[in-house]
């Protein structure tokens, strides 16, 4: 068998993108390239494109896909020359864009739009990945389709691989979340991976059993590498749910997924087991035999129970019957084992399995019968008789070589050297041109942009809260979902639900309600950091504006830059900083308020009781007839999915909103002094963002004739029990919402504390940024006043020096014919004023003064010596 549920559907795209335009755009804005340099390169890369998107978006996608296969990997290898030339991508650290590309998701009924080929690589990745995986989904259950299958899932796997190695390595994306999109999320994409190499395993163990002459070590050994598979992925989803809440999450997709997982992990235990009590067979040892048999038909009923109970995919029907006539076969075989057992068994030789030898410490002389031996050993015993296999595996991550056809042309852009020789005379045509003015335009619009995209995404989050709000108050007063759930577990005998008692526990394992209070005072503390840091910033600017004022009142002819018209926009940013700052903390005020309830409101001590506490308020009930339910349940869940559709999009496009750089569009679209441009560029790239939110608004107006249906059916519903309850009311009813109640409380305030913290640490880090820019442009300010104040000083010291060498000159005119002769300080003949003017202050002739300071090399001591043995 094969699982059709790990083929998801292709992503589509628009063929008419115009790619060749966008990158000859792309390159006119970045001075390392020209586009005429590689124009018929762009020209097949965008007939590429074309002929890709359109194959895809055919009736049978896969099909028509699957037969353009060259055409995807020449594709391909185009984007690959991209990256290697740093083609497409995004322009500079700021994530600057020029691109875009808009795929519809696989898994959601949504567009999504990317803005470098980084983006049109995963979208091909993906869909290369899907197409072998549904080229394996068609092979015929023989030993060659199995090994032809096992092929097919082991590419596509090796594909995402890529896709993983793509997003880790590429500068522009976080390796950990490489887009705001919920197809490739980093959980998706593995748990996905995952699955296709378990499926190549289990496939490559099917081929092996459709040989002539299986070995059936072999084949235990395969199956047990299936198992370890199968297993990593459910633990990697126990994992998922206990330690984070994904969006990814509550996809139906993976909780699809989560039932495949199950079943293929009970199934392939079994296997193992089977395979290896055959296995003891042939090497007559029937004792291991018989308890290998007694767990394989455990395991075999196990496997019935679990699909009985409805906790497996439906694609496990085929193995129903295979399950049941295998019980059959293994109990006729443990009769047979028990006539076959030898009073003593030899034990197994060097060259046996490790398995084998575990099982030795067994006592087999012991052993008459199956039953003798559950009793004699019991249970531990047979689990201990379990082989203990390493695994084979026949699956591998293969090389992008090995699953990427060979180009069979010559590469794009292998006239690269011509791109680079453009370098030199795109640089030089940039140069000095002065865009101040236009910078700070393109700054200012940029701002309002992003202010008013915030606010409308705030109203828009605001009307998706109170309409689901308006609804869940509807529902409630009609008690559901409360009265729905209460009614099923009171058929199935009372207590407490299941999943409601999971999230019970959980909250009393991981201590909620302790940890909100601890993060709410985390908040007040990244609060008030926040206010510090804007109330220092603001502090500095008004310091510098004052500074600046005193300093020119004491130098008037000081004609430096205008400090307030330099920190007008600093000032602006201090100003929308303060408004959202003052509008969370009126936020955090409310949710103070409702997480002081959590220790005061009786509904949050029911959170504290334990299970059997909690089933002693949900007693079962009989009822006469049971009521037939499926369609309100169905109505209920599809109300649940459509709350999380329109959360996955809010998300996705709060995400692409906030990474969205309007500041590459505007310099793209406007002149360097036209204002009015860059206005218009603002206003047009506005527009998918609206109609985005527009298509959420439909989204939100669907919710109405669905919650028609909803209460039409309800009536029906409380029609019916109130006949067989004669109109008493059910308390288990009011316990179920009031817990329901607790939990979303506790949500809620988890969900606005995140929201608070991510709030506090993005406008924080912008605040500290802001700060730093404020203390750069204080330091040149007061550079330039120092540098003035240096500057004057020069002035006045050259002044004073002046008139001092006046004045010298008028005393010793031999130095000062000395000077006028040119003799440089330090050469031969030159003598030092000061000194000349010391001598001449005891009333010695300059004349000699001069001549007996150059005899002496300007020695002061030596020269008054000489004029006192003169005179």
């Amino acid at each position: 068998m094969t699982l059709p549920e790990v083929v998801l559907p292709l992503r589509l795209t628009n063929p008419r993108h115009d790619l060749q335009g966008m990158l000859m755009e792309w390159m006119s804005l970045d001075a390392r390239y020209d586009p005429r340099d590689c124009l018929p390169d762009l020209q097949l890369l965008s007939k590429l494109r074309f002929e890709m998107a359109t194959c895809i978006n055919e009736k049978n996608g896969h099909e028509q896909a699957w037969a353009a296969k060259p055409v995807l990997h020449q594709y391909y290898h185009g984007l690959l020359q991209c990256e290697k030339y740093k083609i497409g991508g995004l322009l500079d650290l700021a994530e600057k864009r020029s691109l875009t590309l808009e795929w519809e998701s696989a898994i959601m009924v949504e567009r999504q739009v990317g803005h470098s080929l980084e983006f049109e690589k995963v979208n091909l990745i993906w869909n290369l990945a899907s197409m072998e995986a549904y080229q394996a989904l068609g092979q015929p259950r023989d030993l060659n389709g199995y090994k032809a299958a096992a092929r097919h899932f082991e590419v596509a796997a090796s594909w995402l691989h890529q896709m993983n190695s793509s997003s880790s390595s590429s500068s522009s994306f976080s390796p950990n979340k490489p887009f705001p999109f919920l197809d490739f999320y980093p959980s998706l994409i593995r748990l996905w991976k995952g699955l296709l190499l378990a499926e190549a395993q289990h496939c490559a163990f099917q081929s092996h059993r459709c040989s002539f002459q299986p070995d059936h070590e072999t084949l235990a050994e395969m199956a047990v590498a299936a198992v370890s598979m199968y297993s990593s992925l459910k633990a990697l989803l126990q994992q998922k749910e206990d330690s984070s809440r994904t969006p990814i999450l509550s996809q139906p997709l993976i909780q699809e997924w989560g039932r495949l997982i199950q079943g293929m992990l009970l199934y392939m235990k079994f296997m193992v087991t089977y395979h290896h009590a055959v296995d003891c067979r042939q090497k007559s040892l029937y004792s291991r035999e018989a308890l290998l048999l007694k767990v394989a038909g455990k395991e075999a009923k196990e496997f019935l129970q679990v699909y009985e109970k409805g906790d497996l995919s439906s694609s496990f029907g085929d193995l129903e019957a295979t399950m049941r006539n295998s019980i059959l076969e293994i109990e006729e075989r443990i009769q047979q084992t028990s006539l076959q057992i030898e009073p003593e068994e030899a034990p197994p030789t060097s060259n046996a399995s490790a398995s084998a030898a575990t099982i030795t410490s067994v006592p087999v002389t012991t052993i008459t019968n199956t039953d003798a031996a559950a009793k004699a050993t019991g249970e531990e015993e047979l689990e201990q008789a379990l082989p203990k296999l390493t695994g084979s595996s026949q699956t591998y991550i293969l090389p992008l070589e090995r699953i990427l056809q060979s180009y069979p042309k010559e590469p794009l852009f292998s006239s690269f050297a011509n791109l680079q020789q453009s370098v030199a005379r795109k640089q030089s045509a940039v140069g000095n041109n002065n865009k101040s003015k236009s910078d700070m335009n393109m700054s200012k619009q940029a701002m309002a942009f992003r202010s008013n995209m915030d606010s409308m995404l705030l109203e828009l989050s605001m009307e998706v809260e109170e309409k689901r709000t308006e609804t869940r108050q509807l529902l409630a007063q009609v008690k559901l979902p409360y009265s729905l759930t209460a009614y099923q577990q009171e058929s199935q005998g009372g207590g407490i639900p299941p999943d409601l008692w999971h999230r019970v526990e959980a909250i009393q394992k991981d201590r909620l309600v302790e940890l909100l209070k601890q993060g709410l005072w985390n908040l007040q503390d990244a609060s008030e950091s926040a206010l510090r840091i804007h109330k220092q910033a603001k502090s500095q600017l008004d310091l510098d504006l004052e500074n600046d004022r005193a300093f020119r009142m004491e130098n008037p002819s000081f004609h430096g830059r205008n400090t307030k018209q330099l920190q007008l926009l600093y000032r602006e940013q201090l100003s929308n900083y303060h408004r959202l700052l003052s509008a969370a903390r009126e936020g955090d005020a409310v949710l103070i308020q409702r997480a002081e309830l959590l220790d005061t409101n009786p509904k949050f001590k029911l959170l504290h009781f334990k299970k059997s506490q909690l089933n002693k308020l949900l007693p079962a009930r009989k009822t006469c007839e049971a009521i037939n339910v499926t369609q309100l349940s169905a109505l209920i869940l599809r109300l649940n999915r459509m709350f999380g559709e329109q959360d996955t999009m809010l998300h996705t496009l709060r995400e692409d909103l906030h990474s969205f750089d309007i500041g590459i569009q505007l310099r793209k679209k406007t002149s360097v002094n036209h204002k009015r441009d860059c206005v218009y560029t603002s206003s047009y790239f506005e527009g998918p963002f609206r109609e985005r939110m527009k298509g959420i608004r439909k989204h939100l107006d669907s919710e109405k004739p669905l919650l028609e249906e909803i209460l039409e059916a309800n009536k029906q519903f409380v029609q019916a029990r109130h006949e067989q309850t004669s109109g008493k009311c059910s308390s288990a009813d009011d316990c179920i919402a009031v817990l329901e109640e607790a939990i979303e409380e506790l949500d809620q305030i988890s969900n606005h504390l995140e929201e608070g913290k991510n709030f506090y640490s993005n406008i924080t880090l912008k605040l500290e940024t802001l700060r730093g820019q404020v203390d750069e442009l204080s330091t040149k300010l007061t550079v330039e006043r120092l540098e003035y104040d240096d500057r004057e000083g020069r002035d006045r010291q050259e002044e004073a020096d002046a008139i001092m060498a006046k004045r010298l000159s008028q005393d010793t005119p031999a130095a000062a014919a000395a000077a006028a002769a040119g003799v440089a300080r330090g050469q031969l003949g030159w003598v030092d004023d000061e000194k000349v003017a010391t001598l001449v202050a005891m009333d010695f002739d300059p004349a000699n003064v001069v001549e007996a300071l150059k005899n002496k090399n300007n020695d002061v001591d030596a020269a008054l010596n000489e004029l006192l043995s003169a005179g």
